[in-house]
Order: C-alpha cells, then structure tokens, then sequence
C-alpha cells in the first residue's frame, strides 16, 4: 500500500514537472541555459589549437589577448552558423563581451555572464548608452560551461552567426570592433533570472575594444613548421632602427633584395616578428614587390618615409603580397598553392620594400627590428600564386569631394581585360586584401557573368585603415575569362573642405582589392578610370579639351581655356548636386587599365559603358517568418530536451 502511494506520489510529481516545463518552454523559450553538457565532446575543423586544460573545450582555432597584461583572454572557433567562445579572465566577478558599429558601448550587442556557487549564468543584453545594459527579450546565447578557479572565471558559450534579433549585431567575414569589461564582483542580484540588475561600473582600466576577424578562416588550413620536412625560414627585418617621432603615425619604408635561393622556391607561409620596443606601436607590415628593373644592388638598405619625396626608382614598389596588421595571425597559402620565389623568372619579387607603421605618442622614440618570416621550400605545390589587382586607377583620375558623409566610387576590371589577360584559363580566388585609405568606410568586389550577379568576391562594411590583413575566403570564388568584376568603396568626407585624390601617400586614397588566387597567369591589373571628358561636361560645361595630355587641357568654353581639368574641378563650389553628377561618372563609362606581366597597358576604343546587371543577386531572407518559426521551434525542443534530461535525474 504504501509503495502504491509512494508510485502514484512520483506519476503526480512527474505529471506536474512535465505540465510545468511545457509552460516554461512556451513562455521561456528566448531565455538562456545556465548549464548544459550537449556540446561540451563537439570538435571542430582546426589545425591551430590552443588548449585550456580546465575547460571542457579543448580546440579553438583562435585566440587574443584583450589587454597588454593578459587578463581577458578569448578563445572561440567557428561552424558554417554559429560560433563558440570561451572567455579566461582574472576575475571573479562578471565578465562582459560585445560587438559594437562604434567601438564604444552605444547600440552594442553585449553577452555579460558570471558564476556564482559553482552555477553558471549568461545574459543577452544591449546598450543604448554608457551605462548598464538592458536586457533582450530574445535571448540567442547558449551557455555551454562555466567554471571559476583559484585565479580565473571561464564562461564557455555559442550563438548563431544571424540571430534574427534586431538588437543583435551578425557575426561578420569583415572585421567587428569587439568591446569587453571585467569586474571582482558578481551582479547585486544575479539569482534573479528576469532582471539580473545590479552590475557594478566596471571602471577604466577593466575595459576595452579591440578590431578583430571572428571569421579567420586561414585558421582552417593545415600549419607548417620548421620541423616539417624542407621547409627553409627566411626574415625581412628593419636593421634595430633607432626612430625619434614627431607625429602620431609613421611610416617607414626599408628596400630589401631577396637572397638567391638557388632555383625555384614556393613560399607557403609567412608571420609577423614584433620587435620588443615595438610590440604596443607597431599597426601593420606590409612587403611589396617591386616591379621596375632600374633598381639595383646600391638599393637595398635604402630606409625612407614612405609617403615622404620617395626616389622616382622606387614608384613601383607598390605590388602588395605580403601583409599583416595587429591583432593579425600568421598567414597560409592552401595545401595545393604556394607563392613562386625565383630569381631568374621573370614576374617573381627580386627587390621589395617593406613597409611598417607605427601609431605612437608625440616625442617617443624606440630602437625596431619588426618583419616578417617567411616559410618556403623547394618541394614545389602544384599551383603558383597570383596576385592581381583590381578596382579604381590609384591616380588623379581618382577624385572625391568634400562635405560628402557618403561617396561611392566604383573601379571596373572588365570582361575585354579578364578575356585578354586571364588566356582562357579560369582562375580560383582563395584571398583578398581590401586598400583603402582613412576616408575610407566600406569597400566590396561584386562579380558579375553575363549580366547575372553571382556571389560577392569579398568585402567590408566597416574599413579600418589599422586592418590590412591578407584574408582567406570562405571558399574559392572561381573567375572566368568574360567576366567582370566591379569593386565599390564608400568614403566620408564630411569634415574634408577640398578634393581629396587618389594616391599611395597618407593624404590621398585608393580603390583597390588584390585578389589572390591561382593558378598564376600574366594579368596582373585590372582596373579603370572614369571617362572624364564627360564628367568634365556634367560638372562645369567644359565642350572640349585636348585629351591627349594629362590633366587635360581645356580648350572651349574660352573662359577655361589654357586650364586643366583638375585646376577646375579644384575650383568648383561643391553641392549636394555637384557630388550626385560627379558619383554618376563612376557609373556611367571608364577607360580600361589591363596590364600583363612584361607587357604595356591595353585599352579597347576611347572607353566602355559600365557592364549591365540584368539579374541582380538574391538576397536569402534567412529572417522571413518561416526561418524564425524554424529557429524558435529548434530552441523549444534544444530545451524541452534538456529540461526532461534534468527531470529524470531528479526523479
């Protein structure tokens, strides 16, 4: 009898907890786990690894110290959809993480988690000021562990690239500015799951941003070492420079003759060496290659301001193909391609020049011996690298008014230039280098093939001068001969009061994406300029200029005569007006730039009409109604799941 009521006491109890979790299911389905274990075996595809031996995550294929001091560190690694993070900070308080438009706390998407009694906790949150961040209502993080040591708290957890939530920031390709705060103390209230209030100000000096790739996805190909067969280490390295500055940003440029290898060579990784006085001024390296053979031996030591008086010799060492930025990794050619290092053929770097920045406080000096390393080997992959450069002519020919918050110029590498350069050969883009300069925003490659838009080749919506990685995309973009390819860069210049032109110098700008991509063939730029015998017409009613100098000389109307073109366009009173014609040019005709290797630049006629869009690319609404019942119905059974595991156990 008395077992009877003790099974009909569970089969009540049971019939209770079940009606409940259907209820909190229903009504909680946007609230966060605490703990689960559902993840905690799931290993992802990465080559570099970093280990948290207290953590039941043991692979992650990134990793950043936050600070200088490393007491917010953060791992995380990446599926197809969502991303796993693992956040190590000296603390045993709260720790925070978010993704913000500005750098700075308003309109962030923040994650803010803490344990407390050996329990975890993870909230979605986000900000619409300095100040405590506010609750979502949707809550799209999934708390996989959280453990406090002696000395540390560890929050694992994962959300989806696109939640769907529009107080949520997507996780992007391009770069995301990353905020993250610390404190000792947990929330005043953390057991309260529906406000979760009470977080004390973290301070100045436990916070911080950083602009980061989340989306690295060199990370995914195989690593090599010096321990690995044939594999040589060269270093490109600045000589213990000693530099006093006067100015916030420098930028020094040092030519360096690569040594003799002997025969053919493929380098198939390169990575950064940071001097010790450097480490917190150093921004970027780049290396470029010099395409002039007026440059000899008596070169090579020969340092400069990069965009000071530069040696006329020099003006073509402008050839990106090797760059790194801080916050950077190493960088890995595919298994199947390496870059082709030989000092007899004809195309392959002989003399580079290395550039390295530096943003530092006025007055400061420092002894540098920053580079790069470089791996090489004579095993020979089966594909060489090519690097070929698209977008606007890096000239005069490149113009952006003042007072604009937004001016769009658009570069064309033209389906005549990629049928004459490319030799019926198609080509695999693996990797871009978007170049922009300060005034510059956003920057993206569309491509297009027969009037039909295919997916976009690369991009970034939030440009950071500071962030010139090299960067691998998702997958191989395959380019055939015929199609063209359109690259569009955002600029503002709202606090700008005259012209600004395209350059290589710190003041002017550039329209540039080098593609990297195999295998190799002679074309090397494709690019264009706009038609400015019309543009000249649409801005100051010039009907004629000699177009066979440049700047073009105007002859009609005979006010103008004797001036050029850009002494006008210098001149003229810049409206709203102004800019929409001037933005129209860029779309209207272009002159080609196609160069090969060895060969003179190749024009078609007087100019080409921009390549018609006769079916624009779709965009996936990954967010229509049917997507979100698809998500909310997944998270319902993900915690329903979870919910009758706990049951069990407790009955």
């Amino acid at each position: 009898m008395a077992h009877d009521s003790f099974q009909s006491f569970r089969l009540v109890g049971r019939t209770i907890l079940i009606s409940i979790v259907i209820v909190v299911v229903s009504v909680m389905a946007d609230e966060p786990l605490t703990t689960t274990d559902s993840l905690l075996n799931e290993t992802f595809n990465a080559t570099t690894i970093h280990t948290t031996t207290d953590s039941p995550y043991t692979v992650y294929t990134n990793f950043v110290a936050m600070d200088e001091d490393g007491n917010y560190r953060l791992f995380w690694a990446f599926t197809d959809t969502e991303i796993t993070f693992e956040i190590r900070a000296k603390t045993h308080g709260y720790v925070g993480l978010g993704f913000s438009t500005t750098g700075g706390m308003t309109n962030a998407d923040i994650v803010i988690g803490w344990v407390k009694d050996g329990v975890g906790y993870l909230s979605d949150r986000f900000a619409t000021s300095h100040g405590e961040p506010s609750i979502d209502e949707s809550q799209d993080y999934t708390l996989l562990a959280a453990k406090e040591t002696q000395s540390q708290t560890i929050l694992t957890f994962s959300r989806n690239f696109r939640t769907c939530d529009h107080r949520d920031l997507d996780i992007q390709e391009s770069v995301m500015s990353i905020i993250w705060a610390y404190h000792p103390d947990d929330p005043d209230d953390p057991d309260n799951l529906v406000t979760m209030t009470g977080l004390a100000y973290h301070g100045t000096e436990r916070r911080g941003k950083r602009n980061i790739y989340l989306l690295d996805y060199a990370s995914l190909i195989p690593d090599v070492s010096i321990d690995d067969p044939g594999i040589k280490i060269m270093e490109l390295r600045n000589p213990n420079i000693s530099m006093h500055w006067h100015a916030e940003d420098t930028y020094r440029c040092e030519v360096i003759k690569l040594p003799s290898l002997g025969g053919k060579h493929h380098m198939v990784k390169y990575e950064p060496i940071i001097g010790a006085e450097s480490e917190s001024e150093l921004t970027y390296i780049k290396v470029k290659q010099c395409l002039s053979y007026d440059i000899d031996d008596a070169w090579n030591g020969y340092g400069y301001d990069c965009y000071g008086d530069v040696p006329a010799n020099l003006s073509s060492c402008y050839s990106v193909f090797i760059s790194w930025t801080r916050g950077g990794s190493a960088f890995r050619f595919p298994v199947e391609v390496g870059f082709s290092l030989d000092d007899i053929v004809s195309g392959d770097p002989k003399f580079v020049v290395m550039e390295t920045a530096f943003h530092h406080g006025l007055n400061s000096s420092l002894i540098d011996s920053s580079g790069i390393r470089i791996y090489y080997t004579s095993n020979l992959r089966q594909y060489d690298a090519g690097i070929m450069s698209i977008g606007a002519g890096t000239d005069q020919s490149l113009v952006i008014p003042p007072r604009a918050n937004q001016f769009v110029i658009k570069g064309y590498c033209s389906k005549e230039c990629t049928n004459y350069g490319l030799y019926n050969q198609s080509i695999g883009i693996f990797a871009s280098l978007l170049d922009g300069q300060s005034l510059t925003t956003a920057i993206r490659t569309r491509h297009l093939r027969n009037g039909r838009e295919l997916k976009i080749i690369s991009q970034n919506v939030d440009y950071n001068i500071y962030l010139k990685d090299i960067k691998h995309l998702k997958s191989t973009i395959w380019v055939e001969p015929g199609d063209d390819l359109v690259t569009e860069c955002t600029y503002n210049t709202a606090k700008k009061s005259r012209i600004t032109y395209g350059g290589y110098d710190s003041h002017s700008e550039k329209c540039t994406n080098y593609l990297f991509y195999y295998p190799r063939t002679p074309l090397m730029t494709c690019k264009s300029v706009p038609e400015w015998r019309f543009a000249i017409y649409a801005l100051a009613k010039v009907t004629k200029v000699d177009s066979s100098e440049w700047p073009y000389i105007v002859l009609l109307p005979e006010y103008y005569a004797g001036k050029t073109h850009l002494q006008i366009l210098n001149g003229l009173r810049w409206t709203q007006e102004l800019r929409d014609e001037l933005e129209a040019t860029y779309n209207t005709a272009y002159t080609n730039v196609c160069v090969r290797y060895g060969g003179p630049p190749a024009t078609y006629g007087d100019f080409s009409f921009v390549p018609e869009v006769r079916y624009p690319l779709e965009n996936v609404d990954v967010c229509g109604s049917g997507a979100i019942f698809a998500a909310s119905l997944w998270k319902i059974l993900t915690m329903t799941t979870f919910t009758l595991h706990v049951i069990k156990q407790w009955l």
